[in-house]
C-alpha cells in the first residue's frame, strides 16, 4: 500500500482498513470463490492479508494473528471467500433459467464427493456456519437481503468465537478486554482517534501495549536470556514491566505531572 496509508504516518487505520476493504479485497479476491484453491494457494493470500492489516496498525511481525484482525473486526481471507461462495450459491439457486437449474441438480448429485467441485465446497462451508443445506435452500429460499444477513450474521459470529478461542490462549494478550472485540466491530482504541499523525502515533503505541509488542526492560532482559538488565533506565527502583511502566514509576510520573502543570498554564 502506498506511504500515508498505513504505519504512524498515515490515515486512522480503521480508515485505511476501509479503503484495503473496498479496492484490494475485490481484486485480490475475483473469481476466487468458483476456484478450487488448494491449502497453499489459500496460505499464500492469507500472509499478505495478515500482513497487510499488520502494517496499516503499525503493529510487529510477532503480534499474535488474532489481534490483528480483531482491533480492526477485519475477516481473515478464509472468510472473505467463504463469503462470496455463499453470495454465487445463492445467485445461482435464484436463477429462474431452467437450463441453468438442471446443471445445478445435475451437478449436486453428481459431484457432492467431488472435493475440487464448487457444490461439494459450498456444502461444506454451509455445515461450518450452521447454515440451511443446499437442497433446504432450493426449497424454500430466502429473500436476497435476508440472505445476506444471515450470512453476514453467521460469518461473523464464528469468526469472533475462533479468534477469541485463539486470543485466551495467548499469555501476551492479557491487557486486551475481550468484551470489546467482534468481527465487524472496531476497537475503540482506532474509533476514538483521529486521523491526525500525532493520534495514529499514540494509537500505535497504545495497541502494541495492548497486544504485548511494546519492548520493555523486562522483555529485552527475557528475551536475551538475562544478558540484559530488567531494571527500570528511568528510576532504578524495580524491573520495568508494563505495570511499572503505567503505575508505578515515580520518574515517569514525575515527568507527567511537570508536563501537565505547563499545559495548565498556557
Amino acid at each position: 500500500m502506498n506511504t500515508g496509508l498505513h504505519g504512524t504516518n498515515g490515515l486512522n487505520p480503521q480508515i485505511s482498513y476501509k479503503i484495503y476493504q473496498s479496492y484490494v479485497i475485490p481484486r485480490l479476491l475475483y473469481r476466487m470463490e468458483i476456484l478450487p484453491l488448494n491449502q497453499s494457494q489459500l496460505d499464500i493470500m492469507t500472509r499478505f492479508h495478515t500482513k497487510t492489516l499488520r502494517n496499516i496498525q503499525s503493529l510487529p511481525k510477532r503480534t499474535a494473528t488474532g489481534s490483528v484482525f480483531m482491533l480492526l473486526g477485519a475477516l481473515t481471507i478464509e472468510a472473505e471467500i467463504h463469503k462470496r461462495q455463499l453470495s454465487f450459491l445463492y445467485s445461482v439457486l435464484s436463477c429462474n433459467n431452467s437450463t441453468i437449474q438442471g446443471l445445478v441438480d445435475r451437478q449436486i448429485i453428481m459431484n457432492i464427493d467431488n472435493h475440487l467441485s464448487f457444490f461439494c465446497k459450498v456444502t461444506g462451508v454451509l455445515a461450518l456456519y450452521d447454515l440451511p443445506s443446499i437442497t433446504t435452500l432450493s426449497q424454500n429460499l430466502p429473500s436476497k437481503l435476508k440472505w445476506k444477513a444471515t450470512v453476514k450474521l453467521a460469518i461473523q459470529d464464528y469468526w469472533t468465537k475462533t479468534l477469541i478461542k485463539e486470543i485466551e490462549t495467548k499469555s501476551s494478550l492479557t491487557y486486551l478486554d475481550k468484551t470489546l472485540l467482534r468481527i465487524g466491530s472496531t476497537h475503540p482504541v482506532w474509533t476514538s482517534l483521529s486521523s491526525t499523525v500525532s493520534d495514529v502515533k499514540k494509537g500505535a503505541i497504545k495497541v502494541r501495549l495492548l497486544t504485548g509488542t511494546y519492548l520493555l526492560e523486562s522483555h529485552r532482559s527475557k528475551f536475551s536470556g538475562g544478558r540484559e538488565s530488567a531494571l527500570c533506565k528511568y528510576c532504578g527502583t524495580s524491573d520495568k514491566d508494563i505495570t511499572h511502566f503505567l503505575l508505578l514509576c515515580p520518574a515517569l510520573h514525575s515527568r507527567e505531572k511537570k508536563h501537565s502543570a505547563n499545559l495548565s498554564l498556557m
